[in-house]
């Protein structure tokens, strides 16, 4: 894999789908851990002001970072189930080789997690979401725009 081509890709790819620099965006060190540490799976937007969750936010900057491709694979080893979720979102677009190295696991993964969706929360087992994402339902640009 060709590090430094996949990191330029990905910060083209942050800037092309999110309308704006990376410079716009407010990041903070503790963006990883609010993302790895996320119990819930969630819209892009929550709530009926259309709130865009904490996480949401890490998330965001997680993927303006020069190194996203690392901390997305890293994410996916070790973060709650949500965040890997959030991982195998931007990794079906940026590095596809690895997540579908990765896919199987989730796909017969029944663990139930919490989710919003919009206003409404619930539970959902990991294989439901992963589908989701895995059909092209959930993708990274619907987490990327403001």
């Amino acid at each position: 894999m060709n590090t430094h081509c996949s990191r330029i890709t990905a910060s083209i790819l942050f800037c092309l789908l999110s309308g704006q620099s990376l410079a716009e965006w407010q990041c903070s060190e503790k963006d990883y851990e609010t993302l790895k540490n996320t119990e819930c799976f969630t819209d892009s937007h929550t709530g009926f002001a259309g709130t865009v969750p904490d996480h949401v936010e890490a998330y965001r900057c997680l993927l303006s970072q020069v190194d996203a491709q690392e901390q997305l694979i890293k994410l996916q080893l070790e973060g709650s189930k949500p965040a890997q979720l959030y991982a195998m979102i931007a990794l079906r677009e940026l590095v596809p080789g690895y997540y579908q190295q990765k896919a199987e696991q989730y796909l017969s993964d029944n663990a139930n997690i919490e989710t919003m969706e919009g206003c409404i929360g619930g539970n959902a087992a990991v294989s439901v979401l992963f589908k989701q994402i895995d059909s092209g339902e959930r993708v990274l640009k619907q987490y990327i725009e403001r």
